[in-house]
């Protein structure tokens, strides 16, 4: 009998329990730019709401420059996510400069980026948490211009 109430009191608490939401990126910035090889970084912040833990299970995420998908943040690391908390979670992704010359309007793109010192950044897709051992996707859309500075 005991078994029987520890487990209705354990599947109330997770079946009630609420997933974790996206709430912003912060700090996206150019970090590197070559020839070969343009990265960008920040930290998407999600809160976590309920009493129950969960882990991060994966990171899926196209992402588009100026309107043109030009890479993907993939990530299957583990992060344990404490219960009642805000967290981050740190977002790399390198791509080609070339990505753009595959797109039509490749003269509008440089043109647009050399002018106004910006790229528009789009990221759209989802984060993956276990939450007491069910995976639940986090959908995920961001976007927002980052300065490419000394282009």
């Amino acid at each position: 009998m005991v078994i029987v109430a520890a487990l209705a009191w354990a599947y109330m608490k997770y079946r009630s329990a609420a997933v974790p939401q996206f709430q912003r990126v912060e700090n996206m910035s150019l970090s590197g730019v070559s020839l070969s090889k343009i990265t960008l970084k920040g930290d998407a912040i999600f809160k976590n709401d309920n009493n129950v833990g969960c882990t991060m299970s994966g990171i899926d995420l196209d992402v588009f420059a100026n309107g043109v998908k030009v890479g993907k943040i993939e990530n299957k690391d583990a992060v344990t996510i404490s219960g009642n908390s805000e967290f981050d979670i740190p977002l790399y992704v390198s791509f080609s400069p070339a990505s753009f010359l595959k797109e039509k309007n490749i003269l509008s793109n440089i043109l647009s980026a050399y002018e106004n010192k910006k790229v528009e950044v789009y990221l759209k897709g989802n984060i993956n948490v276990l939450l007491a051992g069910v995976s639940v996707p986090i959908p995920m859309a961001y976007k927002d211009s980052v300065a490419i500075g000394g282009l």
